[in-house]
């Protein structure tokens, strides 16, 4: 299975996770370039680009077929992965997807997004301030649906103390292209696709999802009870079990 964290995350920070699944799968979560650990290249590091580098990874690791995972902007990239090789994936399973067409978030996203892009080089700080400094830690405390008071605080306080580790190039070139990505091709992906979502989602809402799910036809949708936007965080187990139903017979030996 290949796993990939969701905008801004990293392999360390879903390893909890994924450890919950690593005694029926063979887990990969890489730190998508950019992120973590890994380097920054010099190309734009849109999800066309993860797409493609997902395809030259699973090469390296001599993988003809994967099921894949993806989390919120994990999930915009196994959409694209799944766009450009189809032929490589068993099943996908998409976990809060950032789909947020024909919505007035969507619009202000895109716009902003538009905004950065074009603005000079010396003013694009501000918007890297204000999408991930000031909209996230204040979006962090209303939309967060931890067990307890204390996961959610503690979960922010570290947040903020990493969020000066992050690559602004990645977080820009990652949020422009997540919010203003194309969601139309989902008709010509013809394979398995099951979708999965917090039932308490704030950011992206459960008749979004609903929304999102017509684009395919035949598709499941699953929703967390108590879970928002970061399942893997909020809700493990649950997803977790959600996604070994669905993957119970592509158990490796």
């Amino acid at each position: 299975m290949l796993f990939l964290p969701g905008y801004t995350g990293t392999y360390a920070e879903v390893e909890g996770f994924t450890k919950l699944l690593t005694g029926d799968f063979l887990v990969i979560t890489p730190d998508l370039p950019g992120w973590g650990k890994s380097d920054a290249p010099k190309e734009d590091l849109n999800l066309q680009y993860y797409g493609r580098y997902l395809g030259k990874l699973l090469d390296h690791l001599n993988i003809e077929k994967i099921n894949v995972v993806g989390h919120c902007m994990g999930a915009a990239v196994a959409f694209e992965f799944a766009y450009q090789f189809p032929n490589r994936i068993n099943n996908l399973i998409l976990v809060s997807t950032p789909y947020l067409n024909n919505t007035i978030r969507g619009k202000i996203f895109s716009l902003l997004a538009q905004a950065s892009s074009n603005v000079p080089p010396i003013i694009r700080p501000i918007f890297f301030f204000w999408r991930n400094r000031l909209f996230q830690s204040v979006m962090d405390i209303f939309s967060l649906k931890f067990k307890t008071k204390k996961q959610k605080l503690n979960f922010i306080l570290k947040t903020i103390k990493t969020q000066h580790l992050q690559n602004e190039k990645a977080v820009e070139d990652a949020w422009n292209s997540m919010v203003c990505y194309d969601y139309s091709k989902a008709k010509q992906i013809k394979k398995r696709v099951h979708l999965i979502h917090g039932d308490e989602d704030l950011l992206v809402s459960k008749n979004q999802a609903q929304r999102f799910r017509s684009l395919w036809g035949d598709t499941t949708l699953d929703f967390i009870p108590g879970s928002g936007h970061i399942p893997p965080l909020e809700s493990p187990q649950s997803l977790a079990e959600i996604i070994k139903k669905y993957l119970g017979n592509e158990k490796n030996p």
